[in-house]
């Protein structure tokens, strides 16, 4: 079993790999990322600028569930008021989640947080190297709402919890 010194290892041994103009396109990213964080102080304003991560956040959902058999039975993908300043950005709906696949279905957007920095890195750097500085811009921008996205929802976490304790217990129990 890996020790937490052998990922700490495994993480600087991939940064090292990074070239040098990577690490300050991901600490810009870090920057908008948090911009974008910000933003949430104007409900409107956030659930425009984040759309593109909503979108993906829902979606992951929704492939997650078909895959783990949840049946989807309806998705949102436009932000809705629901007054008091409150939104509600997005949704997918299930008929079928159980203790098992709940907690795959509602945590699945974090996939986003590696997929956004692998994206940065594959896509946006080239672009910048190749002096596509309008390209470069809109990639990170679309990476920096992909992480912002990839935290889980306060719904998200209600649904996991049930099936994360007994998943926990089971874990705890085989150990």
């Amino acid at each position: 079993m890996a020790s937490l010194r052998d990922l700490g290892g495994l993480l600087f041994g991939v940064l090292n790999d990074l070239p040098a103009g990577a690490y300050w396109l991901l600490a810009l990213q870090l920057a908008l990322t948090t911009w974008l964080v910000r933003c949430a102080t104007n409900p409107t304003v956030f659930a425009l600028v984040a759309w593109p991560g909503t979108v993906a956040h829902e979606l992951l959902h929704l492939i997650t569930g078909l895959l783990l058999g949840a049946k989807p039975s309806a998705m949102g993908l436009f932000p809705k008021s629901l007054g008091n300043g409150r939104w509600q950005l997005g949704y997918v709906e299930f008929v079928n989640l159980r203790w098992w696949n709940a907690p795959w279905t509602a945590m699945a957007p974090m996939l986003l947080a590696p997929l956004s920095l692998v994206l940065t890195v594959g896509w946006v750097h080239p672009l910048w190297l190749t002096g596509d500085f309008t390209g470069a811009a809109l990639g990170l921008y679309l990476c920096a709402t992909l992480l912002q996205a990839s935290w889980p929802s306060s719904t998200d976490f209600e649904v996991a919890f049930p099936g994360l304790v007994v998943l926990a217990l089971l874990a705890a129990w085989l150990w």
